[in-house]
């Protein structure tokens, strides 16, 4: 999930006596052992049986619940949030339910985020339709280009962006899928702030300009066979993505590029309910000049995940490579607390030679607490350190990968 919230304990109730009544009619001993952030609240505050109605067997199909909720993440500090969650349950077992996800965001660093994402899927799960939304007014830092950056040299920047990315996948097998959508990427009104006079940022160098527009086609193949979206227990994910921009639908110059997302995850030991993740993810420019913002930079992919330890935008270039594992355990017997230690290595081309020739680690360690055992999302609440004394608090609800 998206790295820039934490959502508040107290809010938690309304989640419960809406959002989360369909989970809850489908308890198993197993589950019902276990215990989560809504059974502790349930304990706090007094309820009727009739706010949790998992005996009817009548549940709504439509789900619902709005969360206001408090923050804090490097690049924003602190944040005010106000989210809202709505999911449809498909029409037959054989079909999954479709969700959408909104959040509007002010932050102390005077950022607006908008995002609104959504996962729709037909009748079987024959088609999958995905969108990201967003609108940002974003005063930030970028560092530089290439792994060899420095800190120290920030450069502060502020532009207006909007993000729109829809894309239709047709199943091809029970776990594969496939299709095609429409990516646009504009920026507008961009500004360098507090740049030294006679100084020639590295904005400068690589192209500045006030507008940048990256519009094309996007082609796209999903491999999915994970056991559960939210905290998978087993299984793969494997997505691949091409993406040529193109003047005729109004990008500002011709340029393409490719991301390769891969996902694994193990029990290990095998006797225990331990896991092990492995993720990659790779962005390279394949031809052209990517727009100086559109160019592959931590923390900079669709959940704003990469990078644990950095900055979001600490390093940035013509091409990624990414690479992070996590040991995942619990720390309680009834499943509401749990802790993980990571570690990742990311590494960029140089903008000479366009080679990778140095290695960037992370590396942490973070508490779990269970908010939904039938879903099993967790809260996230990790501390991680990078090179350079980079070092940081990273929240999220949900695991990073």
């Amino acid at each position: 999930m998206l790295r820039s919230v934490s959502f508040a304990i107290f809010c938690l109730y309304f989640t419960c006596n809406g959002f989360g009544q369909k989970i809850l009619m489908h308890r198993s001993k197993a589950v019902h052992s276990q215990k989560d952030v809504i059974d502790i609240l349930h304990e706090i505050i007094p309820h009727k049986k009739s706010d949790i109605e998992f005996e009817s067997g009548h549940a709504s199909k439509n789900h619902w619940a709005i969360v206001p909720a408090a923050g804090y993440t490097l690049q924003t500090r602190g944040a005010i949030v106000l989210s809202s969650i709505y999911e449809h349950d498909g029409r037959d077992a054989e079909t999954t339910s479709s969700t959408v996800t909104s959040s509007l965001s002010y932050t102390q660093n005077k950022q607006v985020i908008w995002v609104a994402q959504s996962n729709l899927w037909s009748s079987k799960n024959k088609y999958n339709f995905l969108a990201d939304d967003r609108y940002m007014n974003y005063p930030t830092s970028v560092y530089g280009l290439g792994p060899n950056s420095v800190y120290g040299t920030k450069e502060d920047v502020t532009y207006h962006y909007i993000k729109l990315h829809h894309t239709i996948l047709k199943n091809l097998s029970p776990m594969l899928y496939a299709g095609i959508g429409y990516y646009l990427d504009y920026y507008w009104n961009i500004k360098e702030l507090n740049v030294p006079d006679q100084t020639i940022s590295s904005f400068q160098q690589y192209g500045f300009n006030r507008h940048e527009i990256a519009s094309g086609l996007n082609f796209q193949s999903i491999y999915d066979s994970r056991d559960n979206t939210v905290n998978p227990t087993k299984g793969a994910y494997a997505s691949i993505r091409y993406r040529p921009n193109v003047k005729w639908l109004g990008s500002s110059s011709h340029w393409s590029q490719s991301i390769i997302e891969l996902k694994k995850y193990y029990q290990f030991p095998a006797f225990t309910n331990n896991i092990l993740g492995l993720w990659s993810y790779n962005a390279f420019t394949l031809s052209g000049k990517p727009p100086y913002l559109q160019l592959p930079s931590t923390g900079w992919d669709d959940f704003f995940n990469t990078g644990r330890g950095y900055i979001q935008g600490r390093y940035r270039g013509n091409n990624m490579m990414y690479v992070e594992s996590e040991y995942r355990f619990g720390l309680t017997r009834n499943g509401l607390i749990g802790a993980v230690v990571f570690g990742n290595i990311q590494t960029f081309s140089d903008q000479l030679k366009n080679q990778f020739n140095k290695l960037i680690p992370g590396y942490g360690t973070g508490i779990r607490i269970k908010m939904n055992k039938y879903s099993r999302s967790n809260l996230g609440l990790d501390f991680a350190w990078g090179a350079d004394h980079s070092r940081g608090l990273f929240v999220n609800l949900g695991e990073v990968f």
